[in-house]
């Protein structure tokens, strides 16, 4: 007749009183009552899971990003284990939501349009944010141009509050390529698009300074092939940080990342990608390139 409380004081049960009895029991239904409110929370801000079929998952893309953005409890969409075939494009990401994949390889999306993003992020809820990870971005057979992830930023009206536009939005453990060897590719894998947000310090109608293009964009543990402009492209990018690596560059592209339009403070950790200023106009732009050491 006798047990332990968490306390690890030892209570004879038999001599608790009836008003002892009543608080513990109490306490118990509170516990209870609170474990069973979180549990419910648990449930309802679970991620939003995209159903894959044999035939196009657009619809159902597009039935989780109008989901997602347009939820109080969860920005996270799930893609699971397979094959997502995407016969058109998806409509562009108005919120900061995050698509997240089982792995590399394991969840692969695979565009079968041609001339045009694969995931397009814009201005729209929340301030700043956004996110790729664990998955394969695949170009379809036959399939030429366009962009694997594409992030465009709008100009900033009011700079008093925290901007709407995608700044801090983040690729992590991404591959991004070619599903197999039947003519096609990606123009640019990763296209950072800061140029309507400009110019440096303009003032809004209220006279509050402006920040100008995209900023702090990571990309992580991301790999890049089969491109026929650059594997990355930076337009009016700021404080972006790379750590990448891009092989296969068809025809004459560029084997890493092109810089143009004011875009400051770059940090790329590679192995075997470039960093090029096409118009001159990039500043502050460093390569940490990593090269094997002999025994």
């Amino acid at each position: 007749n006798r047990f332990w409380y968490p306390d690890f004081e030892r209570i004879d049960y038999l001599r608790l009183d009836r008003h002892a009895r009543e608080r513990s029991m109490n306490f118990i239904r509170l516990a209870a009552l609170t474990a069973a409110l979180l549990f419910a929370h648990a449930v309802s801000a679970a991620p939003i899971v995209i159903d894959l079929s044999d035939a196009d998952d657009t619809p159902a893309f597009n039935a989780a990003i109008t989901e997602a953005c347009a939820s109080t409890e969860t920005r996270t969409i799930k893609i699971p284990v397979g094959v997502a075939n995407l016969y058109s494009k998806p409509m562009d990401i108005a919120c900061s939501a995050s698509l997240e994949g089982e792995g590399v390889g394991v969840t692969r999306v695979i565009r079968h349009y041609s001339n045009n993003a694969v995931f397009n992020f814009v201005r729209g809820a929340d301030q700043s944010g956004g996110w790729v990870s664990k998955m394969s971005i695949l170009a379809g057979p036959g399939t030429q141009n366009g962009v694997a992830i594409l992030v465009t930023a709008t100009q900033d009206t009011d700079c008093s509050v925290n901007s709407l536009n995608r700044h801090s939005f983040r690729v992590d453990d991404v591959q991004i390529g070619r599903s197999s060897l039947d003519g096609q590719n990606f123009s640019t894998g990763i296209y950072f698009d800061g140029s309507a947000n400009r110019p440096d310090n303009r003032l809004d109608t209220n006279g509050n300074a402006c920040a100008p293009g995209i900023r702090a964009p990571l990309v992580r543990a991301t790999t890049i092939s089969g491109f026929t402009s650059s594997a990355i492209y930076l337009n009016r990018a700021r404080n972006v940080n790379l750590e990448i690596e891009c092989f296969i560059p068809l025809g004459s592209a560029y084997n890493g990342v092109y810089a143009q339009n004011a875009t400051y403070n770059v940090v790329l950790k590679s192995f075997g990608c470039g960093l090029r200023s096409v118009d001159h106009t990039a500043l502050d732009m460093r390569l940490v390139s990593f090269t094997t050491v002999a025994p």
